[in-house]
């Protein structure tokens, strides 16, 4: 069995951020830990599912973990899973997480200029 948490990331992820100009080939995936969640301001996951296991592990981290989608537009929402799923699949999903990609910036770093 493959640690889940050293895995490389997926062949269609890495091509599509490659096409960027973003190279993941030496990235492994970690699991987050009570020290993360400490020195984070802010953190966001892609699922409800995700932020939910998130909070139970980390009741401190309840009131700074949203959803991408939740933070940039005040909705809830779920980015689509593309593991496993072709490349049409992971360009739709790759629409979707860049669409709130300008809006969650632009609200992280108004609410780092007033101090919050």
């Amino acid at each position: 069995d493959q640690d889940p948490y050293a895995a490389k990331p997926e062949a269609n992820a890495a091509a599509l951020l490659k096409e960027r100009g973003i190279d993941v080939s030496a990235h492994r995936a970690t699991q987050i830990t009570s020290n993360d969640v400490r020195h984070s301001d802010l953190i966001l996951t892609m699922t409800a599912a995700h932020k939910d296991k998130l909070i139970a592990l980390f009741p401190e981290a309840k009131d700074k973990t949203f959803t991408i989608a939740d933070y940039a537009t005040g909705k809830p929402g779920d980015v689509a899973d593309a593991f496993g799923k072709d490349m049409d699949f992971y360009r739709g999903m790759v629409r979707q997480v860049e669409s709130y990609l300008g809006p969650a910036l632009a609200k992280a770093a108004a609410l780092e200029k007033h101090g919050q």
